[in-house]
This record gives structure tokens, C-alpha cells and sequence, in this order.
């Protein structure tokens, strides 16, 4: 994804989350999504966006609280205002829009730990900044010593334990997998109970040769 796709889902996920919305309704649509660009390539814009209204108009014959209604809503109201732009996304436009969901609902689970909580208070409590003074005119000076480079750390090669998540559901023990840092990379070792699904997460150990990750071994689910 570019870092304006990161930011969106920083938002959207950080919007949602100040209104307290459940991140498991946020999974279902996701999920929803992701179905649709493998079934229905040609409107995986229309009919997500066409599921938000009829969750948040007729949700109330599906659900016994007002608060999962009011989640529907905010779902609704949050991907509206932000991801109106993917209403008539199709092709690769369309996954584009279920990875950019996918990271919302990581995002929000991220926002829901106490380091996150943290880094959401930090952000609240930065004062706005105040307009600051065009720099002066730039004055000649004698051009700056030539930077010298330091020669380059080796490569990382070992094993190191880290969250993955998956991008396909587990079979046989096995399954695809997004490291931390994007790379995709089989998992072996899955339980075959409780069964995993894409975009589920959980701690593994990532073996790396010559700072590429190359295999993973599950060891417990976030």
C-alpha cells in the first residue's frame, strides 16, 4: 500500500475507534468485502457500501442491542465520509479497498491495547501548532564536509517471534502469511482447532536469511 492508503486506515480506524465501535463488526464487513472482490470483481465497491446502509437501516430486526446498531452506524457514517471515493471500486481497485479495510480492523486492535491506547492520548494531547514565521533569506556559506557513509549492517539471519497475520485460511497445518514488516511467507504448525481465517493473527517465529523472511512457525493465537 502507498503511505496515503496508510493514513487513510489510520483514520478510519482511529475515527471508529474514539466512537467505541466493536472491531468484530468491523471484521464481518471486512470480511464481507474480501468475499465480494473474489466473487463479484465488477462491485465490490457498491455492494460493501450497499451492506453498510441495509446494517444501519434495517439492522434492528438482526440484533437485540441498540449498541450494535449504533456500531452499524458508525461504520456506515465513518467508511461514508472517508472511503467514498472506493463506492464504485472494481478490479484492483476493489482489493485495494478490502487491504485498506484489513488494516483498519489491525489498526483498531492495535488502538484497543494499552500501547495504543497511549500513543491515541498522546495524539489528543499535542497542542495544535501555531503558524510559524517564513524562514529568513538563506545566506551564502561554504558548502557542508562531505558526509562520510558507514558501512552497512549485515543482514539479519536467525529466528525472531513476531505477530503475523494470515491471508488464507489454514489447511493441512499450513497457511499464508503477512509478517510484520510485509512480507508474505508460509506458516506451518496451525492448529487445526480453532480453525484460523485470513486476517486472523497470531505469534510465530519468522526465520530470516540474509534479512529476508523466509518460513514461519506458529506458536500461540493473538
Amino acid at each position: 500500500m502507498t503511505q496515503a492508503h496508510w493514513q487513510l486506515a489510520k483514520t478510519v480506524a482511529h475515527e471508529l475507534v474514539e466512537r467505541e465501535t466493536d472491531v468484530n463488526e468491523v471484521h464481518k464487513a471486512v470480511t464481507y468485502a474480501r468475499v465480494q472482490a473474489e466473487v463479484h470483481p465488477e462491485r465490490v465497491g457498491a455492494n460493501f457500501f450497499a451492506l453498510l446502509e441495509t446494517m444501519a437501516r434495517d439492522g434492528h430486526y438482526l440484533v437485540r442491542s441498540k449498541r450494535t446498531l449504533d456500531y452499524y452506524c458508525d461504520l456506515r457514517d465513518v467508511c461514508g465520509r472517508h472511503l467514498q471515493n472506493y463506492r464504485t471500486a472494481t478490479g484492483e481497485r476493489g482489493w485495494e479497498l478490502v487491504e485498506i479495510l484489513g488494516w483498519v480492523v489491525r489498526f483498531m486492535r492495535y488502538y484497543n491495547t494499552e500501547e495504543g491506547k497511549e500513543e491515541l492520548a498522546e495524539r489528543q494531547r499535542a497542542p495544535a501548532r501555531a503558524p510559524q514565521p517564513p524562514p529568513p533569506p538563506p545566506q551564502p556559506a561554504a558548502p557542508p564536509p562531505r558526509p562520510v557513509t558507514p558501512p552497512a549492517a549485515p543482514a539479519f539471519t536467525g529466528t525472531k517471534r513476531e505477530t503475523v497475520t494470515l491471508l488464507t485460511a489454514v489447511k493441512n497445518g499450513k497457511a499464508q502469511v503477512r509478517t510484520e514488516k510485509g512480507e508474505e511467507i508460509p506458516c506451518t504448525g496451525l492448529p487445526a482447532y480453532p480453525p484460523g481465517q485470513p486476517d486472523d493473527e497470531c505469534r510465530a517465529d519468522v526465520t530470516y536469511e540474509g534479512g529476508k523472511a523466509v518460513r514461519a512457525v506458529f506458536k500461540r493465537w493473538e
